[in-house]
């Protein structure tokens, strides 16, 4: 016989399914959603990103009792390159976080398709599958951000103001 249940909670579904895993289906051709409407990812910064080093206070603090002149400064004084580092560390945190945000929003948006219904073991191993890629994949777009920089640069001899990336 056939009994039909019109959006059955998560419970009912579950226990069916372990009853009757060959025999339940779905009357729609397809079935979508997006990934945002039943997974959060929680993105964890390197400990130096919400860390005082990248606030304009700190930077100011460190480099207040400095010469604006750095050429009062000997070549190897690392004093010289302090506030451009500290500066390129803030550039660096927020470029991650940007990519991480707009991943992570651009998975959301994204949509889970299937036509056929899934236990939940196979619906969990599916949804942390695709977690670990963006894991994996999204450090990786970072790098290769950070590499089209440095060809831009090399490419074009840009030299820095303290000279040292052509010594």
């Amino acid at each position: 016989f056939t009994k039909t249940f019109h959006h059955p909670p998560i419970e009912r579904y579950k226990k069916l399914f372990e009853q009757h895993a060959d025999e339940v289906v779905c009357p729609c051709s397809s079935m979508a959603s997006t990934y945002g409407s039943f997974t959060r990812m929680e993105a964890i910064q390197h400990q130096i990103c919400p860390s005082l080093f990248v606030t304009d206070e700190e930077r100011v603090s460190l480099t207040a009792h400095l010469t604006n002149r750095i050429s009062a400064y000997s070549a190897n004084d690392y004093r010289r390159f302090l506030s451009a580092h500290l500066q390129l560390l803030v550039g660096f945190c927020q470029l991650s976080q940007r990519t991480i945000n707009t991943t992570i929003a651009q998975f959301y948006a994204t949509l889970f398709v299937t036509k056929e219904l899934l236990s939940q073991t196979r619906f969990d191993a599916h949804v942390n599958m695709m977690h670990k890629q963006i894991e994996v994949n999204t450090p990786l777009r970072i790098t290769q951000l950070l590499r089209v920089i440095r060809e831009i640069h090399h490419g074009h001899g840009a030299i820095s103001t303290y000279g040292s990336n052509y010594r």
